[in-house]
């Protein structure tokens, strides 16, 4: 996939609203809402850690998804409003 991606993020904290993204779609009922932001790595990565994912073992609950475990300070996925506990959907 090259220097970026196109990540698809679920944002669990209603009411959140990120800086920079590329699209917003409507929210999904009482689940927070959806956006697709295009993340550009920088030295070091994307500043992400995940966790989760089918087969391992859930990050909440017993849901299968794959969640963001933990986000740098000063990464790319934080400068761009990713936070610990987003769902990533794509």
């Amino acid at each position: 996939m090259g220097p970026h991606g196109r990540w698809v993020l679920l944002l669990t904290e209603e009411g959140r609203h990120p800086l920079p993204c590329t699209h917003r779609s409507r929210p999904p009922p009482l689940l927070g809402f959806q956006l697709a932001l295009t993340i550009v790595r920088q030295t070091g990565g994307l500043g992400i850690s995940i966790a989760g994912g089918k087969g391992s073992t859930p990050y909440k609950g017993d849901d299968e998804g794959v969640f963001i475990s933990r986000v740098s300070e000063e990464g790319p996925a934080a400068q761009a409003g990713v936070r610990v506990g987003d769902k990533l959907l794509e």
